[in-house]
């Protein structure tokens, strides 16, 4: 046989291999569709499916021919039929509510309701009877006293009972712990199931926390430590706005909440509350409102608010703020606590000298038992706003003014800014951008955070002049314990190198990446999420 033979009888056989195959998928598919159509038979959605068919039709052919339907229907009754439906509908008029009750009806309900289920014993009845009888003795005055003791079967029966009454109330009420469609809030369908494949694969056993999915459930919401609601938690600042639930590790979102409205900041030290309140009231309702729907899933109605608090913030953000979320949102209540506070409770510490490096300001405010101190408070305007503008002035020396962009700006901060501590030196580093590549040198990187360390006016001091300033200001009981608490928070603190800057700047250890591993500018959402999961409160305001 020849070559050429051999290649046509390999593709006779490929062709033959082939048209077996499809023959076997259309055989198997069949057989598939045969099996699904005879279980789909017999599943009683189907037999309803096909009785509501039968009625649908034998309706149609009743109303062609001009007769009744419920005379057609009533003639195939039987009379047990007939007498069935009667003594349904007179049960049914007895149990059901017949006006307003108190407590004592209800009781007499459940009393009766009781007797009607209640079997006794008559034959151990008459068996104690005629025992207590036969053991009693004839005396002048008799007067005997009730000694019955219930065997541990009837105790147990009580108790039983006690417990499936506890349950149905249970499930009566509002709040269904073990309910996935009451406790949570669905956009729609396919959320709600989606929700519940999560809720699966969360409760499955593990061995070790590592194995835990990182998906976390928006569905069935989990209790506090304490047994309080759970609650939204949100740290919103004039830059960043992070929100979650009270109880989590981390945050649900993490935003630039000013480049999400449109702006630098969502407010100003030197804000007109006059002029720029409704705008303000925009902003906020818009941030608030993407948070809700796009990041928590869940109802504001349902969920109260922990909010964080600056100890200089504006009353008037504040109150915008409370607008916002009682009176669009409908949230039921607002609290607010310090943020030099909560930054305390995230470090595990009752008393700290804390550091907050914001974006409109740097603010010292020492912190005992638990207890913020805001008449020994002092602020310097070096804060992330400062560095932002410097490091813009900067970029612009060296590079296009038009590549120099707000985000082009805020990345280059993030990722390419170090704090010197020696004699190294940082390393050139590019930023490719569309428009083209953005030059850093070195000593760019390096020196535009020292504004944070060079002396100032009184007007104006370095973050560590202004810790020794408040320090001033301490009693003296309280200068060593504080001084030997420092800790810094906020996010100009997560650049490389600041916090072992300021230590060397203050010549005290300071508690970051000792004493808490947290990094500084997520201990205020710690704290929140810390404060709200175990039931504490702070300034409330009610709807």
């Amino acid at each position: 046989m020849s070559s050429s033979d051999r290649r046509a009888k390999f593709r006779q056989l490929q062709r033959r291999w082939q048209d077996t195959s499809k023959a076997n998928r259309r055989d198997v598919l069949g057989e598939q569709a045969k099996q699904r159509e005879a279980s789909q038979r017999a599943s009683r959605a189907h037999a309803f499916r096909l009785a509501k068919a039968e009625r649908t039709l034998e309706e149609r052919d009743l109303l062609e021919r001009g007769e009744d339907v419920a005379r057609h229907r009533a003639k195939t009754y039987t009379i047990e039929e007939n007498e069935a439906w009667e003594r349904k509908l007179e049960e049914k008029e007895r149990s059901r509510d017949k006006g307003m009750m108190d407590f004592q009806d209800l009781a007499e309900r459940s009393y009766q309701r009781q007797l009607k289920h209640f079997t006794p014993d008559v034959a151990r009845y008459q068996r104690d009877k005629a025992a207590s009888a036969a053991s009693d003795e004839a005396e002048r005055d008799p007067a005997a006293y009730g000694t019955h003791a219930p065997d541990d079967d009837a105790v147990d029966r009580l108790v039983q009972h006690l417990n499936y009454e506890h349950d149905q109330i249970q499930r009566r009420s509002r709040r269904r712990d073990d309910d996935l469609d009451v406790e949570g809030t669905y956009i729609n369908q396919r959320n709600k199931r989606f929700n519940r494949k999560i809720q699966r694969v969360r409760t499955l056993p593990l061995t070790t926390w590592n194995e835990a999915p990182p998906i976390m459930s928006v569905g069935r919401r989990r209790g506090s430590l304490l047994g309080t609601d759970e609650r939204i938690v949100m740290d919103l600042g004039s830059h960043t706005c992070r929100a979650g639930f009270s109880g989590d590790v981390e945050p649900r979102v993490v935003m630039n909440a000013a480049a999400a409205c449109g702006t630098e900041s969502l407010w100003r030290l030197d804000w007109d509350a006059d002029r720029e309140h409704p705008d303000l009231v925009r902003m906020l309702t818009r941030l608030v409102r993407r948070v809700y729907q796009e990041h928590l899933l869940v109802d504001a109605k349902t969920y109260r608010v922990l909010l964080s608090r600056h100890p200089l913030g504006l009353d008037a953000v504040q109150r915008a703020l409370c607008d916002v979320l009682l009176r669009t949102m409908h949230v039921p209540r607002v609290s607010f606590i310090d943020t030099h506070v909560l930054a305390t409770i995230a470090a595990g510490r009752t008393h700290a000298l804390v550091v907050h490096v914001g974006y409109l300001e740097t603010c010292v405010m020492p912190v005992y038992d638990a207890r913020p101190m805001p008449h020994l408070l002092t602020t310097t305007p070096r804060g992330g706003r400062c560095l932002t503008h410097a490091l813009r002035d900067l970029l612009a020396q060296h590079n296009a003014p038009a590549l120099c962009t707000p985000d082009v700006v805020e990345a280059i901060q993030t990722q390419a800014l170090v704090t010197a501590a020696g004699d190294d030196h940082a390393d050139d580093w590019t930023y490719k951008t569309p428009a083209g590549p953005v030059h850093v040198p070195g000593w760019l990187r390096e020196r535009a955070c020292e504004l944070f360390w060079e002396r100032g006016d009184q007007d104006e001091d370095s973050v560590p002049d202004c810790v020794r300033r408040c320090a001033a200001r301490l009693p003296i009981d309280l200068r060593r314990p504080l001084l030997d608490s420092v800790l810094l928070t906020g996010g100009v603190c997560c650049i490389p190198g600041f916090v072992q800057r300021c230590a060397a700047e203050l010549g005290r250890p300071v508690l970051n990446g000792t004493a808490t591993h947290w990094p500084p500018n997520m201990l205020v959402w710690t704290g929140l999420s810390l404060a709200g999961h175990v039931g504490a409160d702070g300034t409330d305001v009610y709807t």
